[in-house]
């Protein structure tokens, strides 16, 4: 009888062992996965970007529309349209985004948007943990209030505009949009500065319609943006 409870107090003992040695193991995967993945992240930001192709000579384009600037220093100012419009069949969207001749930095620029206005919401928890682990592919950024980057263009340089930006989702409603600024010094490519502009990205139809912040199709003005 002895025997037996010796036993069972060595199996018990062992199997806490074995649980309290598979818990420690999972903290510290848990912990060197997420050093991975900032130190990926953080590879992937400090990438230089390509030269956006679609870029073209601003003093080529014809009817340009009025533009919004915003002058983040001296010698480095963006202009673009004051509200976004995407198409909806598409997923293209109206920037005009321009960087003036008298500029001394290479800019882009990337379109952010809340993730609970996207058809297809970015999974957050364990369940997209392991996926935004092993592929780049499938690293949503997302910044620190939630929004996700949803389009982005290339590097343009001083005098050059791109049209249109090609957005990977197109939310549900019309809403805000905050367009992030990033630039680069020429020949060194160490950071100019960035900023972010709030504004509003309207979705319209072939007809000329737009979605109003209910998600239902409507005819309205499109108001201007903010900074």
């Amino acid at each position: 009888m002895k025997k037996n409870e010796e036993n069972n107090k060595k199996q018990k003992n062992n199997r806490s062992f074995i649980i309290n040695t598979i818990l420690v193991l999972l903290i510290i995967l848990v912990f060197l996965a997420t050093i991975f993945v900032a130190f990926k992240k953080e590879i992937i930001q400090t990438e230089i970007p390509d030269f956006d192709t679609n870029a073209v000579i601003t003093s080529e384009l014809k009817n340009m529309p009025e533009l919004a600037s915003m002058e983040h220093s001296k010698g480095y100012i963006v202009s673009a349209m004051p509200a976004i419009t995407v198409n909806n069949e598409t997923g293209d969207a109206t920037l005009f985004f321009t960087l003036p001749e008298t500029d001394n930095v290479y800019a882009k620029c990337e379109i952010y948007v809340s993730n609970d206005i996207l058809p297809n919401p970015v999974k957050t928890g364990i369940g997209s943990f392991f996926s935004r682990f092993f592929s780049r592919e499938n690293q949503a950024i997302v910044d620190k209030d939630g929004f996700v980057k949803i389009g982005e263009t290339g590097l343009i340089k001083p005098g050059e505009t791109i049209k249109t930006i090609h957005l990977n989702q197109i939310p549900i409603r019309s809403t805000d949009v905050r367009i992030r600024y990033i630039s680069y010094v020429p020949d060194t490519y160490i950071s100019g500065g960035n900023f972010a502009q709030i504004t509003k990205i309207y979705v319209v139809d072939d007809a000329g319609k737009i979605l109003d912040e209910n998600g239902n199709w409507i005819e309205a003005t499109i108001k201007s943006a903010k900074r």
